[in-house]
């Protein structure tokens, strides 16, 4: 998936998952991930998630 994707769709997941009453311990930590995947792409030139992937089985 792009991460252009996921930009534009994670506040949809975040509101799907208020409204079908997930935890927000659970709610928190799905849109902080989120929110770091876009920031950090930005600096490691991340386009897709197969990018975030291999960054972290390089390291």
């Amino acid at each position: 998936m792009d991460l252009q994707e996921l930009r534009t769709k994670y506040p949809l997941l975040i509101s799907y998952m208020e409204d079908h009453n997930y935890s927000l311990q659970y709610i928190r930590h799905i849109k902080n991930e989120s929110l770091w995947i876009l920031r950090e792409s930005e600096n490691y030139d991340w386009k897709t998630y197969d990018d975030i992937y291999q960054t972290c089985v390089d390291t």
